[in-house]
């Protein structure tokens, strides 16, 4: 009776759980889904309306299908790391002026660099007009008597560079002298001139007649050409913590001109790894202490500065020797013989161009920069009543008033307006915030939905495989049953 009574209670949840299976289907676990679901049109999918439930279906597919790939195309925008580009103009009280950099573009004393007519055919060699000379005979005893095979110095530049005082006759600032505060500086182009190289002054004035101003003397009397075979002279402005480059960067004034240079301040910040702030390639954070390399330490680093670094290091390799206006490195100077050799050699140049060496040297873009934009107009200096004025200042050193419009230039820089523009790359995805409210977005647009319909998504699938478990489990336990009971018939025949 008690072996029954089990038995009974046992048939009698079997039957339980079967009717309590019947009862639950996969429609009533869809229909509480969508009855309680807060996703859009997902409560007019129907079983039982057929055509209408298939219309809702598939708007609802197609919806979610958007979304899927409108989430695919964000995730990939995500891991290209985007960023945008923001401009402002800034006011300022008072404002770091630039180092300017000047070259007379006839610097030498012809009477030390080119006394004999071999001089001059070697100085056209190495010039812009190199293509139009013949080949030098450098058997002639004549260039080893005058050093010409000997490894050249600063001092030599410093000896055949004229006077600096005939050159630069008068440089204020803000109208103060400042004369003692240029400096010479070596140069391809032979021996040039920084004012402000450290950076030091700073100036609240503006307009031409303010700033620095330089009165300077090309000397056509005494000069002879550099390479550019130009008269005249070149100037840059640039950040005091970069080379000046004024091989590649400047303006010219010609003699019997004045020149007035508006300058403009752009600060330029760029974005460092992972973004790629120049198309294909990646800014250089000088400001990583820890990560950063200076290749032309002591100097700062700059393209321009980098550029000639490389540069040199592989002349070096060539030649043995550089050319002058090398910024930094142990590098032995090359002597005429050598420029020559290396530089403007025709056999050489087939087989190394020293143009495209450049190609081959990684330097990057800092992601910190300082430039200035640079606007020249020129008019004819001096007037008529200025020249007279400087013909009786000067008279006792030779300069007429037909010397002084032939040979005098007078160069303006200044700031127009304080103020510093200010170029900035900045982040699409400045945190993780921003790509949640773009996805939080489109989810919202395509399906209504949001963080917590996902949570109900969740629930339904959870339920559904909840629900297929127990229906297998159900069917391997009757399987099991109809197993059992084939298995005691058989016994108890026997």
């Amino acid at each position: 009776m008690g072996k029954f009574g089990v038995t009974g209670k046992m048939e009698l949840k079997e039957v339980n759980s079967k009717e309590k299976e019947k009862k639950t289907t996969f429609v009533d676990l869809w229909c509480n889904f969508k009855e309680s679901c807060t996703l859009h049109g997902i409560g007019h999918v129907s079983l039982t309306h057929c055509f209408r439930g298939l219309i809702w279906f598939v708007a609802f597919g197609f919806s979610f299908g958007y979304l899927v790939y409108l989430l695919h195309e964000e995730w990939i925008i995500f891991k290209q790391y985007p960023f945008m580009t923001s401009a402002s103009v800034k006011r300022v009280s008072s404002i770091e002026f630039p180092a300017v950099t000047f070259c007379n573009m006839s610097p030498h004393n012809r009477s030390k660099v080119a006394p004999d007519p071999r001089d001059n055919d070697y100085h056209m060699a190495i010039s812009r007009l190199s293509s139009l000379v013949g080949e030098i005979n450098w058997t002639d005893p004549y260039y080893r008597d005058n050093g010409y095979f000997r490894p050249r110095t600063r001092s030599d530049i410093v000896y055949e560079a004229l006077d600096k005082s005939q050159v630069i006759r008068s440089v204020t600032f803000d109208r103060l002298d400042v004369t003692g505060d240029v400096e010479e500086k070596v140069t391809k182009y032979g021996m040039c001139y920084t004012w402000n190289a450290d950076g030091s002054v700073t100036t609240t004035s503006t307009g031409n007649s303010m700033n620095f101003i330089a009165l300077l003397n090309v000397n056509n009397d005494q000069n002879y050409q550099s390479i550019d075979c130009s008269n005249g002279f070149k100037a840059t402005v640039h950040d005091p913590n970069e080379h000046p480059a004024i091989e590649v960067n400047g303006f010219l004034v010609p003699p019997g001109r004045m020149a007035l240079a508006t300058i403009s301040k752009t600060t330029h910040s760029y974005l460092g790894t992972p973004y790629k702030a120049f198309g294909d390639e990646y800014c250089l954070d000088t400001a990583a202490s820890d990560e950063f390399v200076n290749p032309v330490h002591p100097s700062p680093y700059s393209i321009n500065a980098c550029q000639k670094k490389c540069e040199a290091d592989i002349i070096y390799q060539l030649c043995g020797c550089v050319q002058l206006g090398t910024i930094v490195g142990n590098y032995t100077i090359c002597s005429h013989y050598q420029h020559y050799q290396c530089y403007f050699n025709r056999s050489f140049q087939q087989n190394t161009t020293v143009p495209s060496i450049a190609k081959s040297c990684n330097c990057p873009q800092p992601c910190q920069q300082t430039t200035y934009d640079v606007k020249v107009s020129t008019a004819l200096y001096p007037s008529e009543e200025a020249a007279a004025f400087l013909d009786g200042r000067f008279g006792r050193f030779g300069f007429s008033k037909q010397y002084v419009k032939e040979n005098f230039i007078e160069l303006h820089i200044y700031f127009d307006y304080l103020k510093v523009h200010d170029v900035k790359q900045v982040p699409v995805y400045a945190s993780e915030k921003d790509i949640l409210s773009n996805i939080g977005g489109q989810m919202g647009l395509l399906l209504g939905a949001s963080l917590l319909s996902l949570l109900e998504i969740a629930e339904f699938l959870v339920n559904c495989v909840m629900f297929l478990i127990k229906k297998c489990w159900s069917r391997m336990a009757n399987m099991k049953k109809v197993s059992d009971e084939k298995d005691y018939s058989n016994t108890t025949q026997n």
